[in-house]
């Protein structure tokens, strides 16, 4: 039998169980998850003219929770042939005593369809989750329901998808890690594939305002489907600023500035829905991206995907 361990640990390991067995933390959520495509869709990898960095670092539940997740990821993707993309991904997602890291390469093709580019993408990587249930303090000590010993386990992640887009729209089917595995150990985890459909265009309004409205599905086995309806503005190719709406969780405000040497960083706020709100707040996440653009070409203005 489970014991209350922790101050506030029933609320931290009831989200910890939730996010782990039905659709959180085995991918990594992010808020921006346009800034972060190549993480759920390998197929991304080399869609940009040139070499692209992303820094990204998401805090979640800001009240003070003990356990509260903190995931920190970097990320690169270049154009490495004239129809051939790679990518790596390295994510350290930590909640409670279960920290997991997460090594992503990742290698595209393309096809020319004319007005669209077609690319077919596939992943290839591993994660290492640790559980280190020793770092627990007990009330009641010798609980023979309770794991006390450390683990560690190493599996394999291959994924796939597609993405097709132009300068100004895009689609994207994926499946990060089309592995499932259920070891069936006490305390291990349950690994359920993910699937991920994308879809979105900027749409100019005036010279100096776009918007870009987005769609983000994902789809869990036994799990509801989640829906990310996304609004953003784009002032003067300067600012982005934007709300997401996620169905059974809330929702998220961001904002991004498009700075020189074709830097930019954006912030946004998880607004989290119902009662959990009171008791753990909201979610921080920060990013930063740099891309080196290809000698041949000049990047312009940002492409806001």
């Amino acid at each position: 039998m489970w014991l209350s361990i922790v101050r506030n640990l029933s609320v931290v390991f009831s989200a910890w169980v939730v996010s782990f067995s039905v659709s959180g933390q085995q991918i990594s959520l992010y808020s921006q998850f346009l800034v972060n495509s190549q993480m759920i869709n390998p197929a991304y990898s080399g869609s940009k003219d040139g070499t692209e960095f992303i820094l990204t670092y998401r805090n979640q539940w800001v009240n003070n929770l003990e356990g509260a997740p903190v995931t920190y990821s970097a990320a690169g993707h270049s154009q490495v042939g004239k129809k051939v993309g790679a990518g790596l991904a390295i994510v350290n997602d930590k909640i409670g005593v279960t920290n997991q890291l997460q090594v992503l390469p990742s290698v595209s093709y393309q096809i020319d369809l004319g007005k669209y580019k077609l690319n077919f993408g596939l992943n290839v990587g591993f994660y290492n989750t640790k559980n280190r249930w020793s770092d627990i303090t007990l009330i009641q000590a010798q609980d023979p329901g309770l794991v006390t010993v450390d683990q560690s386990e190493f599996k394999p992640v291959i994924g796939s998808g597609v993405f097709v887009y132009n300068e100004t729209s895009y689609a994207g089917l994926s499946a990060p890690n089309m592995l499932e595995s259920n070891s069936g150990n006490a305390g291990s985890i349950s690994y359920k594939r993910h699937y991920f459909f994308m879809v979105g265009k900027v749409f100019p309004v005036s010279e100096k305002f776009k918007i870009k409205p987005n769609l983000l599905f994902k789809y869990v086995a036994n799990a509801p489907l989640q829906t990310d309806f996304g609004l953003a503005g784009i002032i003067n190719d300067l600012a982005l600023v934007g709300v997401n709406l996620r169905t059974g969780a809330g929702y998220v405000a961001y904002a991004q500035l498009f700075l020189p040497e074709n830097i930019s960083i954006g912030y946004a706020y998880d607004f989290m829905k119902h009662d959990f709100r009171k008791v753990a707040g909201g979610s921080h996440e920060l990013f930063l991206t740099w891309m080196l653009s290809n000698k041949s070409k000049v990047i312009y203005s940002p492409r806001y995907f």
